[in-house]
């Protein structure tokens, strides 16, 4: 009857021993998943952040390059008024001299 007690009491020891065991092998997969959570965020958000940066860089450049396109147009649309104004000035001044005159 002893050994019967003496076994089921190294059953009982040797079942503690593995659930401590298990315990413990728990707790490092939980901290290596964390770690690997963390590591995952910090690089998302990094390659989220140099997206960022090269769309807004791309974006800049390109409302640059509009802006610049518009500028030149209304430059020389605003060329294009002066010299028909200039072209056609001392005309319109004689007609309207010789209309008041009249």
């Amino acid at each position: 009857m002893a050994t019967i007690i003496e076994q089921i009491i190294a059953i009982d020891s040797d079942a503690q021993k593995r659930l401590d065991e298990a315990a413990s092998y728990k707790d490092v997969c939980e901290r290596e998943v964390e770690q690997t959570a963390a590591k995952l965020k910090e690089e998302t958000r990094k390659a989220i952040d140099e997206t960022l940066e090269k769309t807004l860089q791309e974006e800049s450049k390109k409302a640059q390059d509009t802006q610049a396109e518009i500028s030149l147009a209304h430059d020389k649309a605003i060329a294009e008024l002066v010299k028909r104004y200039d072209a056609k000035k001392d005309a319109v001044i004689e007609d309207l001299l010789q209309r008041v005159i009249q």
